[in-house]
Order: structure tokens, then C-alpha cells, then sequence
């Protein structure tokens, strides 16, 4: 988990909003699970979410960037 959250710190940076940040990586954490789907409902519910909002409004509306996080997720 220590690997995990290195990972995630170095990309923490491109969110503006310590709220984005922690749902971010919530996100990673819910895609790299053994859940059947990974639709934003079961994400949600993988991170113990009630709803999927959270994760909608983390992908549709939170402000960062999508290339410069792959970026820096490729050279971290």
C-alpha cells in the first residue's frame, strides 16, 4: 500500500481540491479491485460510497488535468 500511495501523492498535485484528491484516489484504488465492473455505482460502493456522485462529479466536473496526470503517472 506504501508503493499505492507514493503513486497517488505523485500525482496529488494536479488536483486543485484536497476533496478531488482523496476521491481520486479512491477511483484508483476501486479500478485496481477485483470488482466485476467498474462502472462509477461500483466504485462508489467499493469505496463505501451510498451513491455514485462522488465519482461522477470527480470524473465530469472536478478541476485537473487528465493528460498532465497520465503524464506524470508514466514517469513517476
Amino acid at each position: 500500500m506504501a508503493e499505492f500511495d507514493t503513486g497517488v501523492a505523485w500525482i496529488a498535485g494536479r488536483f486543485s481540491r484536497v476533496e478531488p484528491r482523496r476521491q481520486a484516489r479512491l477511483f484508483l484504488l476501486g479500478l485496481l479491485s477485483d470488482v466485476d465492473t467498474r462502472s462509477c455505482w461500483q466504485l462508489a460502493e467499493q469505496a463505501g460510497d451510498a451513491s455514485p456522485h462522488a465519482m461522477q462529479r470527480l470524473l465530469g466536473e472536478a478541476v485537473w488535468d487528465a493528460d498532465k496526470v497520465r503524464d506524470d503517472s508514466r514517469w513517476g
